[in-house]
């Protein structure tokens, strides 16, 4: 595996807009893959570098964190009590290592996080009242698969290059 040497992008997902507000009607703040590509590339959701991500080919039960439910935080929450939340995008350059910050459901709930089908990271239950940091070094390339096994949200994520 190769030795991941420099960030290409830190994105800020605390900055997403908060879901609360959102209705059944409305997709409970849920995001198809034109819309996750729109936020990955908005400049206040970067917190370094530049945005990498040029497409979303996989997203299955994202959504916008929600004040209201769960840790009570804004940023991308992947899963749902019964459903694994799947992300999948490709890069415009190699990626070697995934560094995410994430925050348990709740202090019962605990997701087991994996990063192109690699060894799975569980969270805990001190992982719901603070962010708990995860990296996964990967075999460098542009395609990037992030699953949850059940809901959790996800306050950053830095890709970083090989």
């Amino acid at each position: 595996q190769a030795v991941a040497t420099s960030s290409l992008v830190k994105y800020d997902l605390t900055k997403i807009p908060d879901s609360s507000a959102e209705t059944k009607t409305t997709g409970y703040g849920v995001y198809d893959a034109a819309s996750l590509l729109t936020a990955f590339g908005t400049a206040t959701n970067i917190a370094s570098g530049t945005n990498v991500i040029t497409a979303v080919t996989t997203v299955t039960s994202v959504y916008r964190g929600n004040t209201t439910q769960g840790p009570k935080i804004t940023g991308l929450k992947l899963g749902t009590g019964s459903a694994a939340g799947v992300l999948t995008f490709t890069t415009s350059a190699d990626v070697a290592k995934v560094k995410m910050s994430v925050r348990a459901w709740s202090a019962t709930k605990f997701a087991a996080i994996t990063v192109n089908a690699g060894t799975a990271q569980t969270l805990v239950a001190a992982d719901f009242t603070k962010d708990r940091a995860l990296d996964f070094t990967l075999t460098a390339g542009k395609t990037i698969t992030i699953n949850f096994s059940m809901y959790a949200v996800m306050t950053s994520l830095e890709l970083l290059g090989a």
